[in-house]
């Protein structure tokens, strides 16, 4: 899941290259054309360092909103330099709000982004206020009005789209717990019959071709009833733990050791002639014998 994320924001810096060099050509104002221009330049930088995997994707798009949301008050500021007229002021400011809110809820949570765009729209009413731009009344507060109402939508979108992603998250972890579950035995954690017909399923599968041949090891434990009988279920239960443990750690790397159901389990030797799953039978019986105590 991660790594589909990581492929959805590269594939947005790729998508917003183009958008940069198109906007860089049709600007109508030189400071914009320059901002859209450095955009597209750090963009294509970003993505050459997310493609050698210097940093991750969802970086480079924090660094290319970053730098957005920087020309963008860069912009505003100018706007006092050049005496800009008041329409001019407004149109960049409202712009630049909508923009810079948009790309903080595309890379950042909720309240960062919200904080960047309380601080664009700060900058930007001192630029409006500067510049005699009437902040009550005739056009530009219906303008901040739809600014705030745009960024009101964009909040409760992103809240439904986390709560919607963390449920799925959520069941999918679950779907895969309750799979696992399946082929695990409850008590130790090792694989269940299910599981372990599975495995000797493909085991004869292959036992039919040129490659080597797999060995079963299959044991129970002596009057383990009487264990049960005579000191209890949660003695029993604990025996059967170690049994499992001990049995793992005497059958070689790559080999499975699962319960077959009861006091069985079953080892599935790969690649292992009779000789060999000899060894490995004998080694795993005195390891069990060597636990001694009183139901030893």
């Amino acid at each position: 899941m991660e790594n589909t994320f990581e492929r959805r924001i590269g594939l947005v810096l790729f998508v917003v290259l183009p958008l940069l060099v198109l906007l860089a050509f049709v600007a109508t104002e030189p400071y914009l054309r320059v901002g859209y221009g450095i955009g597209a330049v750090a963009d294509v930088a970003l993505i050459a360092a997310v493609r050698a995997s210097r940093i991750s994707a969802l970086a480079a798009l924090r660094w290319l909103v970053g730098l957005c949301i920087g020309l963008i008050l860069l912009a505003m500021a100018s706007l006092v330099d050049k005496g800009a007229t008041a329409d001019q002021a407004s149109s960049l400011v409202f712009r630049g709000v909508a923009v810079a809110s948009a790309a903080a809820f595309l890379a950042f949570g909720v309240r960062r982004a919200l904080l960047v765009t309380l601080a664009v729209g700060a900058v930007g009413s001192l630029v409006m206020v500067e510049r005699g731009v009437p902040l009550v009344g005739d056009n530009s507060a219906a303008g901040m009005l739809e600014i705030w109402l745009l960024l009101a939508i964009m909040i409760v979108i992103h809240r439904s789209l986390s709560v919607s992603a963390a449920r799925s998250q959520e069941s999918a972890r679950e779907a895969t717990q309750s799979a696992e579950l399946a082929y695990l035995d409850e008590l130790t954690g090792l694989p269940n019959r299910r599981q372990l017909q599975m495995y000797l399923a493909e085991s004869v599968a292959r036992a039919g071709t040129d490659a080597p041949t797999d060995a079963v090891l299959m044991f129970d434990l002596d009057h383990f009833k009487r264990i049960n009988d005579s000191l209890g279920h949660d003695v029993g239960d604990e025996v059967l733990q170690r049994t499992a443990a001990l049995a793992s750690a005497a059958v070689r790397e790559g080999d499975v050791v699962g319960r077959w159901g009861g006091e069985e389990f079953v080892a599935l030797l790969h690649e292992a002639d009779e000789s060999q799953a000899r060894a490995v039978a004998e080694r795993c019986r005195r390891a069990l014998e060597a636990v001694g105590g009183a139901v030893g």
